[in-house]
């Protein structure tokens, strides 16, 4: 897998939270907004993929 891409000096707008603290040991995670579910899936090649 690639390492990952850092950041050094993110947007202090930006509310930043690790993916990996969303998914744990799940491979996907449902995410509620305004009453609509999202689903944040993470691919095996280590990718996010954030559907409707």
């Amino acid at each position: 897998m690639d390492e990952p891409t850092l950041h050094p000096d993110p947007d202090p707008q930006i509310k930043l939270i690790d993916a990996r603290e969303l998914l744990g040991d799940a491979t996907r995670v449902g995410l509620m907004l305004d009453g609509m579910l999202y689903m944040l899936r993470l691919t095996r090649n280590g990718k996010l993929i954030l559907t409707k």
